[in-house]
């Protein structure tokens, strides 16, 4: 496990979300400890001693699945905090004529890398 330390947290709210981080994944790793535990007891044993250790198994699955979920949360709530909670947005709008065809996502070059088109009113194509 990376210690908390080693999150370079730059103030007492990284700190304290690298500890909430850290506690997450230890939880989860344990849990996911005593489902192969568990996976391993059903595989050993029969009727509803099995059925008991796969019902157990099932269970810290959604353990694990909420536990990382919580991870993944906190990881983007730091990313949040250190970017200083502002987000970029790009509108990009796009026109196409009659008949015509667009690529959106970025430049595309057609042809083989030829001359951008322009379309009817001088408006670029892209």
């Amino acid at each position: 496990m990376i210690p908390p330390t080693q999150i370079q947290a730059g103030d007492a709210l990284e700190r304290m979300l690298a500890h909430q981080l850290a506690t997450t994944h230890v939880l989860a790793m344990k849990a996911a400890a005593v489902m192969g535990q568990q996976l391993d007891l059903a595989d050993r044993t029969m009727g509803t001693a099995k059925q008991a250790a796969c019902a157990e198994a099932a269970r810290m699955a959604g353990v694990v699945a909420r536990m990382n979920g919580s991870f993944q949360v906190g990881m983007q709530t730091l990313q949040r905090v250190r970017a200083g909670g502002q987000q970029t947005v790009v509108v990009q709008h796009n026109y196409v004529g009659e008949g015509g065809q667009a690529v959106i996502g970025g430049q595309q070059q057609v042809g083989g890398g030829g001359v951008p088109r322009r379309k009817r009113g001088g408006r670029d194509a892209f």
